[in-house]
C-alpha cells in the first residue's frame, strides 16, 4: 500500500531574519492564505518555526486549528510550567506501520518566541537536546521516526549527532542556503532540507519492510518552475490574498513609516529629471526598469506594497511613491532609484547630485528570492544610458 505524508519544518508564517518583509496586517492575511493552502494540499502537519509565533501563540494555534492543520512542537511550553504548548507529536497509521512526527524548534530562538509572545500567554522554549530526547519518547513504538528540525544548518548537524534515534530529520530555517533533497547521511539519520517561499518542494520517497526496517529509494528537490501548470484552486486563493490586501491598503499603509530619503531631501518623480536629460531617458525608456510598474499590474499585484520598494520610485520615503491612484508619477523604476533623490537637484541643477548606486544598492530589488540569475557584471550594461 502507498501513503502520502506531506510536511512542513516551520516558520509557514514568517522567518526570524526577514519578520519585516511585510507588515503585521499584510503578513497576517499572507500567514492565513498560505494556511488555506496547506489546508486544501492535505498537510498532515506544521513543526513550529519560530517566525510562526511571530503574532504570539494565539494567532497560529488559532488559525492553524481553523483549518485543521496539526500543529506539533516538543519545544514550545506555557512559560511557568511544562504544559506544552501544541501536540507533541502524531501517529500516521499506514497498514501494519506506525508513522510518528515530532517538532522541535533550536532553544537558540527563545529570545526570539518571548519577545512575541501574547502578554497573557507566556511561553518558554526548552533546552534542544531537551526537547529531542522528550520527542524521542512521544515516537516510541513508530515503525518510522520523522523530526521536524527547525534550528540552523551547523546546529543541525551536531543535534543529530548528540540525539540519535530518529529516522529521518527534515531541517528548515537555513534551507535556502543549504538545501538538498537527496539524503544526507548523518550517522544513523537521513537529513533534508529544501527551499522556502514555496519555490521548490522535496519528495522522499521510501520503502518499508515488514519487520520494521526501511530503506530510501530516492530524494530529491523538486524546483516549481514554469513547467509546472498554475492550479486552479491555488490562483484562487492568490487571487483572494490580493482582494484582501488591496481592501486593506490604506489600514496597511498606516503602518509604513514614511521618512526623509538618505540624501536628506525628497522623491520629485522621473518626470522632473525628462526635460533636461532626455537623451537619459530615452535610453532609460528601452529598459525594464521603465517598465516595472506594468509587470506589477499585469500580476494584479498594483495594490500590493511588498512589491512597491523595487516597482516604484521613492517608497517609504518623503516624496515617494504611496498609491496608484495618488501618486502614478511615481510608477516604474526611475531615475532616483539609482541616483537618489532628486529635489535638491532640481531645485539647484548646477549643483553636484548623486553618483549612481553601487552592486549591493541594486541588490536590494535583485536579490536571490526575486532575481536568481542576477549578476551585476551582465545587467549593467543594460541600464547604462549616457553620461
Amino acid at each position: 500500500m502507498e501513503c502520502l505524508l506531506v510536511l512542513d519544518a516551520g516558520d509557514a508564517v514568517s522567518r526570524e531574519i526577514h519578520e519585516t518583509e511585510k507588515n503585521s496586517i499584510q503578513l497576517r492575511i499572507a500567514g492565513e492564505t498560505l494556511l488555506d493552502a496547506m489546508s486544501y494540499l492535505g498537510y498532515g502537519a506544521l513543526g513550529l518555526g519560530e517566525g510562526d509565533l511571530l503574532f504570539g501563540g494565539r494567532f497560529i494555534r488559532e488559525a492553524a486549528g481553523a483549518r485543521r492543520i496539526p500543529i506539533l512542537s516538543s519545544s514550545i511550553i506555557r512559560a511557568g510550567g511544562a504544559d506544552p504548548f501544541a501536540a507533541e507529536a502524531i501517529s500516521i497509521e499506514a497498514g501494519p506501520y506506525r508513522i510518528g512526527v515530532a517538532s522541535i524548534v533550536s532553544h537558540g530562538f527563545a529570545g526570539f518566541v518571548t519577545a512575541h509572545q501574547d502578554p497573557d500567554e507566556p511561553l518558554a522554549v526548552l533546552p534542544t537536546e531537551d526537547a529531542m530526547r522528550r520527542a524521542l519518547d512521544k515516537l516510541a513504538g513508530s515503525s518510522l521516526k520523522i523530526l521536524l528540525l527547525h534550528a540552523p544548518y551547523r546546529e543541525i548537524i551536531d543535534l543529530v549527532r548528540a540525539v540519535r534515534g530518529f529516522d529521518i530529520a527534515i531541517g528548515a530555517h537555513e534551507s535556502n542556503w543549504k538545501s538538498y533533497g537527496a539524503p544526507h547521511w548523518i550517522e544513523d539519520t537521513a537529513v533534508v532540507q529544501t527551499g522556502w517561499d514555496g519555490k521548490t518542494i522535496g519528495r522522499l520517497d521510501l520503502r518499508l519492510a515488514a519487520d520494521g526496517s526501511f530503506e530510501i529509494a530516492s530524494g530529491r528537490e523538486i524546483i516549481l518552475d514554469s513547467s509546472f501548470p498554475d492550479h486552479p484552486a491555488m490562483v484562487a486563493l492568490h487571487q483572494a490574498y490580493l482582494a484582501r490586501v488591496a481592501g486593506a491598503i490604506d489600514e496597511i499603509l498606516a503602518e509604513y513609516p514614511v521618512v526623509p530619503p538618505p540624501s536628506g531631501t525628497r522623491y520629485v518623480g522621473t518626470a522632473a529629471c525628462v526635460s533636461c536629460h532626455e537623451a537619459q531617458a530615452a535610453a532609460w525608456r528601452t529598459t525594464k526598469h521603465a517598465i516595472a510598474w506594468r509587470t506589477l499590474a499585469e500580476r494584479r499585484r498594483d495594490y500590493d506594497p511588498e512589491c512597491y520598494a523595487c516597482h516604484t520610485v521613492g517608497f517609504g520615503y518623503e516624496g515617494g511613491f504611496r498609491v496608484p491612484d495618488e501618486t502614478p508619477d511615481r510608477e516604474d523604476s526611475g531615475c532616483e532609484n539609482c541616483h537618489g533623490a532628486g529635489a535638491d537637484h532640481v531645485a539647484r541643477p548646477r549643483e553636484p547630485y548623486g553618483k549612481p548606486v553601487d552592486e549591493a544598492r541594486c541588490r536590494t530589488c535583485h536579490n536571490p528570492v526575486h532575481s536568481p540569475q542576477f549578476n551585476y557584471a551582465t545587467y549593467l550594461p543594460q541600464i547604462k544610458h549616457p553620461e
